[in-house]
């Protein structure tokens, strides 16, 4: 019996995945960036390592990275594109569940990855504000910049027939927990969002739940002494991109007029929306 149970032990270690958050982090030295920049600068993703099992990629400007595990051995390697010539190459191997894996290809590029035990371990205030992506109640969620998620809580419906609706944009506004259409009155000193979509059919068009948007674009706008506007962008206008666009509809923005006391934080957004819509870190 004993025999028995140490096989299933011994069989238990040789599949058990270890979890590691990776980060390829580009910012250069003694540069302080806002959080507003870590998608310019750093790329984290979530990796389970299992001896053998398929390796993964990430890339972030001119970085790519691959990782993978095989022969009880972690592998990396590591590519930055050069202006000139072939690109510069970097390979590296560390012992299977090693706790901390780093490599520094230059001044400006560190790849590291570590278990939950060595992100636990480390001290430094200024690593530690870097690990930290989380979205609570409370954040300022416009510190994030573009690197965020909108995501639908439920099933949303855009009535079509609005006769204060512009062309074919036709927008939900919430308001302290409830869904209107432009031709809904709302007070306007209080709390209200705007969603708007593009609508190519002449009919009500619906988001289904969970559809998540990342915006190309934000900005904030004080127009009076009360309120203050943010405003999320599904269009890069830049190129013209609809980053979003379907057979049915185009998302186009998502906007807020908030008091000013309160700025733009996640429990705000769920009491206007009635938890109709999160938002989370795309870091």
């Amino acid at each position: 019996m004993k025999l028995l149970l140490l096989s299933f032990a011994i069989l238990f270690q040789t599949v058990e995945a270890t979890e590691y958050k990776c980060s390829i982090n580009l910012i250069p030295k003694g540069k302080e960036i806002s959080k507003a920049e870590f998608g310019k600068y750093i790329k984290q993703f979530d990796y389970k390592m299992v001896d053998g099992a398929p390796g993964k990629t990430s890339t972030l400007g001119d970085v790519s990275l691959f990782i993978w595990a095989k022969n009880k051995k972690i592998h990396l390697a590591a590519q930055i594109k050069q202006k000139e010539g072939e690109p510069l190459k970097v390979q590296t191997s560390y012992p299977l569940n090693f706790p901390e894996i780093k490599l520094k290809i230059s001044p400006n590029v560190d790849i590291a990855c570590l278990t939950q035990q060595a992100l636990s371990n480390v001290k430094d205030s200024n690593a530690l504000k870097m690990l930290d992506k989380s979205i609570n109640d409370k954040s300022d969620l416009y510190s994030y910049g573009a690197d965020i998620f909108f995501v639908t809580n439920t099933f949303l419906k855009f009535v079509y027939n609005q006769q204060l609706a512009n062309g074919k944009m036709r927008p939900i506004v919430f308001q302290q927990g409830k869904l209107f259409t432009l031709d809904d009155q709302i007070d306007k000193d209080k709390n209200w969002c705007i969603f708007n979509i593009e609508v190519k059919l002449d009919e009500d068009t619906y988001l289904q739940k969970n559809t998540k948007l990342k915006p190309a674009s934000v900005s904030k706008n004080s127009n009076n002494d009360r309120q203050t506007v943010y405003s999320y962008n599904f269009v890069d206008f830049s190129t013209g991109k609809k980053l979003y666009e379907t057979s049915r509809y185009s998302p186009f923005s998502f906007e807020c007029s908030l008091q000013k006391d309160q700025g733009f934080k996640s429990e705000v957004i769920k009491e206007v929306t009635g938890g109709r819509i999160k938002v989370i870190p795309s870091l």
